[in-house]
């Protein structure tokens, strides 16, 4: 029987957010995110939503933190 690659799942923003259990520490890392960006959390909150994307320099900071590549953070 062949074996078959796995299919390597990838995640976004806005999933590796929603898959953070409990409520206080999404809080602190869209703070987190926030800071590190030099931005208000209502920006972080509109790039998770979809609503805008930031600029390269914001989403490598990102992907810093959350170790998510960056070319999966946004789905554009």
């Amino acid at each position: 029987m062949p074996h078959s690659p796995m299919k390597k799942k990838t995640i976004n923003l806005k999933s590796y957010l929603e898959s953070i259990d409990f409520p206080n520490p999404k809080y602190e890392m869209i703070k987190k995110i926030a800071q590190q960006c030099g931005v208000r959390k209502g920006s972080v909150y509109r790039w998770i939503s979809g609503k805008v994307v930031p600029d390269k320099l914001k989403q490598e900071k990102i992907s810093e933190l959350t170790g998510i590549p960056v070319e999966n953070l946004f789905d554009e």
